[in-house]
């Protein structure tokens, strides 16, 4: 079922590019499909010498069929996301931490507060944002977590 699966999304990437960013070449596509096909017929081979017992229950290792199946490959695909779902990051840079909070959430991104603590009678102004991440004008999809520092 896992190798079906991998070779289902492999599939999925390669008939609709328009979704996915090109992190492969239609190449590295093709031959990932091609060595999952042939890991799947070497697995239902090996099933089927199994039932016809012409060969004891055993783990399926596809190598003992095909060297070439020795490092079959994980390839990672990132899904598009349609340009009506990206919105900017806005600047906090010392905006209160409430108030950035709010713009976060009424921009459709999560906010993810990270306190740091100050010495007692510093100047370090406390409940404003020192970083960000990602930065303001970064484009990214909505519910993007914002990871934003506070003293």
């Amino acid at each position: 079922m896992k190798f079906l699966g991998i070779r289902a999304e492999i599939d999925l990437v390669r008939n609709n590019p328009d979704l996915f960013h090109p992190d492969h070449q239609g190449s590295d596509l093709a031959r990932g499909y091609d060595l999952y096909t042939k890991a799947i017929n070497m697995l239902n081979r090996h099933a089927r010498r199994v039932a016809s017992k012409e060969i004891e229950p055993d783990l399926f290792d596809a190598v003992a069929y095909d060297a070439e199946l020795r490092e079959l490959p994980v390839i990672v695909s990132h899904k598009k996301a349609p340009e009506s779902d990206m919105v900017l990051v806005p600047k906090l840079r010392d905006v209160g931490v409430d108030n950035a909070k709010e713009l976060l959430t009424s921009q459709g991104l999560k906010p993810v507060s990270n306190a740091t603590a100050v010495e007692l009678g510093s100047k370090v102004p406390v409940n404003i944002v020192t970083t960000q991440s990602p930065d303001g004008n970064t484009s990214v999809p909505k519910g993007t977590s914002v990871v934003i520092e506070v003293a």
